[in-house]
């Protein structure tokens, strides 16, 4: 995997790992502290982060935790986990919008 995604993805507080070549896994504790992480093909890193950024459904995301609020660290409250969720969508258009910028400089290859 390309170092320059490695750096600017970490610089952003993502944790990356990468699984037999084939798979690139980013975590994230939210700033509620959800430890949040999603998986990418290694061969098309940059497409298929801009992709799960633009499909992450923020009130989706929130209405998974509201059976939840209060117990084992989740936030007690809806508007909490709004907000968070907002901030989780935040936090994923951010990585897609820097990794393309490596990819437009042309120092983005995923090999």
């Amino acid at each position: 995997m390309n170092e320059k995604i490695i750096n600017v993805a970490e610089e952003l507080g993502w944790h990356v790992h990468e699984e037999n070549g084939e798979y690139v896994d980013f975590a994230q504790f939210s700033p509620a502290g959800e430890d949040f992480s999603f998986t990418v093909s290694a061969n098309n890193i940059v497409k298929e982060v801009r992709e799960y950024a633009d499909g992450f459904d923020a009130d989706e995301h929130a209405e998974l935790w509201l059976g939840s609020r209060g117990k084992g660290g989740c936030p007690s409250t809806i508007r909490e986990l709004i907000n968070d969720a907002d901030a989780i969508k935040k936090m994923l258009e951010d990585l897609a919008t820097a990794l393309e910028k490596i990819e437009d400089k042309g120092g983005g290859k995923n090999a």
